[in-house]
């Protein structure tokens, strides 16, 4: 099954532990806090980073605004959706996403919340964007080194992006690509490097990917 998203041209399925059930009930008073139980029991992330696969961000997504006394626990009221990717071997091989969900009910009776099940979407794509700055949220080999550099203790600033030309006056003529910078700073705030990650523009598709991603120390 083709889809495409974003300009990503992508073959998906449901990953093999797709509509998982769980025996043992996990209740709290949050969808967020059910999140953190299940995340701590069933090492979700963790059994991810095993497989190659890097957590880019977790939302909530609610479902049911309005919860009425007679309603049953069949119609999740959130859920909670993470993005993995895997990158390829190189920036031009082809990436693997995973859109990871977990449905959250709520209990009128008890007054809480209960994890439901978990499902994933799987994709693997060529990754481009509509924008140099979406690239940064969704690019894999960026994620890729961006959590290296954070399991050494340090963080990752905020990203200066700037245009290339192919001459040194700008004209549209001239436009190539984009290259960003985004600044790596030790626990205690001194700056350590930066992250630079070189965007290619494919005219044809409009379309912005990933062309080379290094961690420059300094």
């Amino acid at each position: 099954m083709k889809k495409t998203i974003a300009l990503v041209s992508v073959t998906a399925c449901l990953s093999p532990f797709a509509y998982a059930d769980n025996s043992n009930v996990i209740t709290g008073e949050s969808p967020e806090g059910v999140y953190v139980q299940y995340q701590s029991m069933n090492q979700v992330t963790e059994s991810m980073k095993q497989d190659g696969f890097t957590l880019h961000r977790c939302g909530i997504n609610t479902l049911r605004n309005n919860i009425q006394a007679n309603q049953g626990l069949e119609v999740p009221h959130s859920q909670i959706q993470c993005v993995y990717s895997k990158p390829g071997q190189s920036t031009s091989d082809e990436s693997e996403l995973i859109y990871w969900h977990l449905n959250i009910l709520y209990s009128m009776e008890n007054e809480n919340f209960i994890a439901e099940s978990e499902f994933a979407e799987h994709y693997t794509s060529e990754i481009y964007t509509h924008s140099p700055e979406y690239l940064l949220d969704i690019g894999p080999n960026y994620y890729r080194q961006r959590s290296e550099v954070e399991a050494l203790g340090m963080k990752v600033g905020e990203c200066n992006l700037q245009k290339i030309y192919y001459f040194s006056a700008p004209t549209e003529e001239s436009y190539l690509s984009d290259i960003a910078s985004c600044p790596v700073y030790k626990a205690d705030g001194e700056l350590s490097g930066n992250i630079t990650v070189e965007i290619n523009h494919t005219p044809a598709n409009l379309g912005y990917s990933e062309r080379l991603v290094n961690f420059y120390a300094i």
